[in-house]
């Protein structure tokens, strides 16, 4: 029985991600949350009576003892192993949504100071912590996966192409977060352990509500709709957390299959005529500019989340000792161009098979 740990489930991506992959009754999940009475009830309201779904209450993501322990009870949950980790929670605040960088640290430099470091405390070092704890349970597991839930906020290219100032604090702690898994990757990719962040598009979790907003706040959020759009024609505004989740899944085979599958298909192989791919690495630009390959590092391109990319490396059983693996990469054109970055060459095109907006801050 496949298991899974999300972190964050009490609302929004999280909680979509559990009712989701609890949707099979084969997988076990647990589900990691501070107000656990209060998502007991959202469960039982929302997804009734649904064994397989396990919560655990933590006072904190950066608390040691509290993951230690959500670790411990986990393994009780799954018989000391875990398959798959999925790092979603995280602070997002409204502070910096509008305002550019240097305003902030000029106008507010207390509040700044603050906001940023609780957004590197929570979105950083507690996922460093959670990691941590739940790294002797994954190194048991039969899959061996680790999701951190990152951000196209965080993508240098489409900040500088687009001239996009906003939520400079979160994008800082989402980048870091990039290179955080990166380093993990490199540690553990001897051991079979694959990490990756993704990036679920702009995603509406109710953290910005329009009649709270200025005139001027409405004008600059219009705006960065805008940018937005401009990086990515198709963009219609912020999705439901439903239809962020179930895109993570949307493969252009003509299917759809649920995110718990899309997961599995991380490690199972694809039918054989489904495999279209060359050997490639992958260019990760939110890994600011540095070429890793994709298995175990970031695959991330923002417009694109290359789970997909995954699941082709894994069904070539490809040697990654050199930097190469198998990825796809979609763009707006519904294409994909893959570096290996051991040669630094184009090396194939092929159809897109994931392709989602940015993130939303």
């Amino acid at each position: 029985m496949p298991s899974y740990v999300i972190t964050g489930v009490s609302s929004g991506l999280g909680f979509e991600m559990l009712r989701q992959v609890s949707a099979d009754p084969k997988n076990i999940v647990v589900g990691i949350v501070r107000n656990k009475p209060a998502t007991d009830k959202k469960v039982a309201d929302e997804l009734g009576n649904r064994s397989n779904i396990h919560v655990l209450a933590i006072a904190d993501i950066t608390n040691i003892d509290d993951l230690k322990r959500a670790a411990d009870e986990t393994a009780s949950i799954t018989g000391g192993a875990l398959d798959y980790l999925i790092a979603n929670a995280g602070y997002v605040s409204n502070f910096d949504s509008f305002d550019p960088i240097d305003t902030l640290a000029t106008t507010k430099p207390k509040e700044f100071y603050e906001d940023f470091q609780k957004s590197m405390d929570i979105n950083v070092i507690g996922n460093i912590y959670l990691y941590n704890a739940f790294m002797p349970l994954i190194l048991e597991g039969k899959v061996k996966k680790v999701v951190a839930i990152s951000s196209g906020m965080a993508e240098i290219e489409i900040c500088r192409d687009y001239d996009i100032y906003n939520g400079a604090v979160y994008a800082c702690s989402k980048a870091a977060l990039n290179i955080v898994t990166a380093k993990y990757s490199a540690q553990y990719k001897k051991d079979g352990v694959l990490f990756l962040s993704i990036c679920p598009g702009t995603v509406d979790v109710g953290k910005i509500k329009p009649e709270e907003l200025t005139h001027k706040q409405i004008t600059e959020f219009g705006t960065l709709m805008g940018k937005f759009q401009q990086y990515q024609p198709s963009f219609k505004g912020p999705t439901t957390p439903e239809l962020a989740v179930k895109d993570l899944s949307n493969y252009d085979y003509g299917l759809t299959v649920q995110f718990s599958a899309a997961l599995t298909n991380l490690t199972e192989p694809l039918n054989e005529e489904d495999t279209l791919l060359e050997p490639a690495g992958f260019r990760a630009p939110a890994a600011q500019g540095f070429d890793v390959a994709s298995h175990g590092v970031l695959v991330e391109a923002c417009g694109s989340v290359l789970l997909a990319s995954i699941m082709a490396a894994e069904a070539a059983g490809e040697d990654n000792s050199e930097g190469r693996s198998e990825c796809i990469n979609g763009n707006v054109s519904g294409e994909s161009k893959c570096r290996d970055n051991a040669r630094g060459d184009t090396a194939f095109d092929s159809k897109a098979l994931l392709e989602l907006d940015l993130n939303s801050f």
